[in-house]
């Protein structure tokens, strides 16, 4: 129905059930014949029992002689009011709600029942609402048949005060949340998705459906689905006076509207049998992308010169199609080290010895296991390498240090310290000056390369730790 209703009249809480009403119609016996004979104000004759068992006859009907009773299609019986369409309706929901929990994506999948809240409700009576097919055309003469007449508007997929959202359509509503038609979960990247679909909908009730349904799950990218009549079929074809209205719709899936009526993204009025609507998704970013649940439904709207009843199918084409946004850059892993220096003093004077210590805090152990590590010594002064952790010491003032810092040691509230022995320049009054240590370097061992399309191998060495800027006086304070 698309109301507000769902409340106790008592405290005016929600009861957190669907809010779907399925009104009947009484016709009066006087009016069945007065449609019959054309004096009713109704565009189209009511399909007389002779009518029906010319069509079962007809070629290209889908009547089976030798069917059970229960599934021969032109079985017939009266039905009217609540007393039909209310369980009906209430087995729809529950049908959809068991798809919903076993087979839908989990974007909008439902839990088990009793774990169903409001949000959950509202995703499922949006599904059987967003799955409904108006009649104003295809029941034209019923609805002016009923006492008090009643004739609905057409709305284009918009609620109308005498039928809501339409005729309930179970096998339509199963489809939305179940049918993958794609049938794949399309990836960012250079791939385009395309699908065509032999669909059908008709008049022959409750045989043929009135609605074709299913869902895209998709990322960022472009969403093109589009419908084309191809042909009629079925006993009384030849009584279709022109191409079929067939409307197309896609849905937030994710989102109802207020009171979880249809959330409509996008739709066509496919008055000459063919519609095309296009959704444009954002890629979002790496960290937070965009992912998108749509409902993709078709609804046969009117056949000209048949109504329900008749046996008429139109057939069409449905191309659904998804262009992709380009994949995210792959992600860099980087070494990402941390780490701080200390040393003796700030000032010094000629050929005094300076203790600097370098230490590593952490480093991005999805690089590499382990790092080396080295520091810059200023011009001028000198390492001995007889002393503290020293590998080596070149020409370019680089002090190595021997050994690694690796993981285990720097896991938890874990660092790995590195120290050696400078002594200041001692050549007299003309070394007076200041001197930068640093910045220390580490270097990843054996660094991963990644076989994976999201990683890629960023910076194998980093510098860290800084610089300290030392002053030495030229004068000597050796004996």
């Amino acid at each position: 129905s698309g109301g507000i209703g769902g409340r106790d009249q008592d405290d005016g809480s929600f009861n957190g059930k669907p809010d779907v009403m399925a009104p009947g119609g009484d016709i009066e016996p006087d009016s069945v014949g007065a449609i019959a004979a054309g004096v009713a104000g109704a565009p189209y004759p009511v399909p007389s029992r002779v009518e029906l068992v010319r069509a079962a006859l007809a070629p290209g009907s889908g009547f089976d002689s030798d069917g059970d009773v229960p599934t021969n299609p032109r079985d017939h019986v009266s039905v009217g009011g609540t007393s039909m369409a209310s369980p009906y309706t209430c087995g729809t929901a529950g049908l959809v709600a068991q798809a919903m929990e076993e087979d839908a994506p989990d974007s909008i999948a439902l839990p088990a029942p009793d774990e169903t809240g409001r949000e959950g409700t509202l995703r499922l009576k949006q599904t059987v609402l967003a799955t409904a097919s108006e009649t104003v055309f295809t029941a034209a003469p019923y609805h002016a048949a009923k006492n008090v007449p009643s004739t609905p508007q057409y709305t284009h997929g918009e609620r109308d005060p005498y039928e809501g959202y339409g005729r309930v359509n179970p096998d339509a509503a199963v489809d939305a949340v179940s049918r993958n038609l794609l049938g794949t979960d399309p990836q960012l990247g250079d791939k385009t998705y395309e699908v065509s679909l032999e669909e059908s909908v008709g008049t022959n009730i409750p045989v043929d459906s009135r609605a074709v349904a299913g869902y895209v799950d998709v990322p960022g990218g472009s969403l093109d689905v589009s419908v084309d009549f191809t042909s009629y079929t079925g006993g009384n074809q030849g009584l279709a006076a022109g191409a079929p209205h067939i409307d197309l719709f896609v849905y937030d899936a994710e989102s109802p509207a207020a009171n979880g009526e249809p959330n409509v993204v996008a739709s066509d009025q496919g008055v000459r049998g063919s519609a095309s609507v296009s959704v444009d998704v954002d890629r979002g970013s790496r960290g937070d992308p965009n992912e998108r649940t749509f409902y993709v439904v078709a609804k046969i709207v009117n056949i000209p010169g048949v109504v329900n009843g008749y046996d008429v199918q139109a057939n069409f084409d449905m191309d659904v199609n998804f262009d992709p946004a380009d994949a995210f850059p792959p992600k860099e892993v980087n070494l990402d080290v941390s780490g701080s220096r200390a040393d003796d003093a700030s000032v010094f004077t000629a050929g005094q010895t300076n203790r600097v210590e370098i230490t590593v805090d952490d480093f991005n152990d999805e690089l590499a296991d382990a790092v080396e590590v080295s520091d810059q010594v200023p011009d001028g002064w000198s390492v001995d390498e007889n002393f503290g952790d020293v590998e080596s010491f070149d020409e370019d003032g680089v002090v190595t240090f021997e050994g690694t810092a690796s993981t285990s040691d720097v896991s938890g509230d874990g660092n790995k310290t590195f120290f050696y022995f400078a002594e200041a320049p001692d050549e007299g009054a003309d070394d007076t000056g200041t001197y930068t240590f640093g910045p220390a370097e580490a270097e990843a061992v054996d660094p991963q390369t990644f076989d994976d399309p999201n990683r890629t191998q960023g910076s194998t060495s980093e510098e860290f730790g800084g610089t300290d800027t030392n002053t030495v006086a030229g004068a000597s304070t050796n004996v």
